[in-house]
């Protein structure tokens, strides 16, 4: 891309650069708060299927 001749190629090849960065840096940052709100989910959903009374079988 950047020997391609097209007019502002490094420029355009620096956003990319940054913008992948920002990708990166904002997805690692957010999958550890994610997954552990995906496991309060979880516990919550055991407790809740705990606390409810058993389905009776059909006669």
């Amino acid at each position: 891309m950047l020997q391609s001749g097209t007019p502002e190629a490094a420029y355009l090849f620096h956003v990319i650069v940054v913008a992948i960065a920002l990708s990166i840096i904002a997805h690692s940052s957010t999958d550890v708060p994610i997954a552990a709100w995906f496991a309060r989910r979880e516990a919550e959903d055991r407790v809740r299927a705990d606390a409810a009374p058993a389905p009776e079988p059909p006669a």
